[in-house]
């Protein structure tokens, strides 16, 4: 697979993030070492670089921490691999006397210089925000994170193999719709009409993995993660049935 195919498989405006997979995959199968992405990276980029693994004949493994993640280090290596550069940083707050959200954690990491791509998923439980980094950075972050929006904070880092890791939380919702296809999808999940739904597509305002929805006749997919801006993304997790008219019954999962 050449580098202008492979970058031209995800549909991303930054394509120095493609690059640097690229660049990783060939010298992993170059000189044998193992290798990893300088960045998390969504579910389209790491689809994309198993392909690429699969044409070097390469060894490749993803590591996001949580289960269901879907930001995540990809690993190339001839051999298996091991030791990922990622920790996970439990973030503490007292909630006394302000209740802080995914927002707030995001803006007080990224206000420090992070770039979003160097951090994983953020998942929140009770007073605590969980986020997987890289191993590299963990000790700026703790010098330098004081506060979030204004509550004081302490960080302190997971042990992986021997703490409870959380888990995302989910919200189910089941829909009834007449085919897999984007507008009926969106229509029913945001409960309007399908006529909206189209407006939304063409507004750049659906996504599928993380790739824009350019067509209402989109099939979307079991396992695929479907983000609406303005109502929030959804997994589309099984196929619960048929109704008495042949309608497909799917049950989706609600990020929150």
């Amino acid at each position: 697979m050449d580098k202008e195919k492979f970058l031209n498989k995800v549909n991303i405006e930054d394509k120095s993030l493609l690059l640097d997979i690229y660049n990783k995959a060939i010298l992993a199968e170059k000189t044998g070492k193992q290798l990893f992405s300088s960045y998390f990276c969504t579910n389209n980029i790491c689809k994309a670089s198993c392909e690429l693994a699969h044409f070097l004949n390469l060894k490749i493994d993803i590591a996001g921490v949580f289960k269901d993640a879907e930001r995540q280090i990809i690993g190339f290596n001839v051999y298996d691999i091991e030791d990922f550069p990622v920790v996970l940083a439990k973030i503490s707050y007292n909630s006394k006397f302000v209740n802080l959200e995914h927002k707030d954690f995001l803006g007080a990491l990224t206000s420090l210089g992070i770039k979003r791509e160097k951090m994983g998923d953020l998942v929140l439980k009770q007073n605590n925000c969980y986020v997987p980094i890289y191993d590299d950075l963990y000790e700026y972050i703790n010098m330098n994170l004081n506060h979030i929006a204004k509550a004081p904070c302490r960080i302190e880092k997971m042990d992986l193999k021997t703490q409870v890791i959380p888990e995302f939380n989910f919200q189910e919702k089941s829909i009834i719709v007449s085919s897999n296809r984007a507008d009926s999808i969106v229509a029913s999940l945001c409960n309007i009409s399908r006529t909206k739904a189209l407006d939304f597509i063409e507004s750049s305002k659906v996504f599928v993995d993380y790739d824009e929805v350019k067509s209402k006749n989109k099939e979307i997919c079991i396992g695929s993660i479907v983000t609406i801006r303005g109502y929030g993304k959804f997994k589309m997790d099984s196929f619960i049935g048929e109704t008495a008219k042949g309608r497909i019954k799917i049950l989706f999962k609600k990020f929150i």
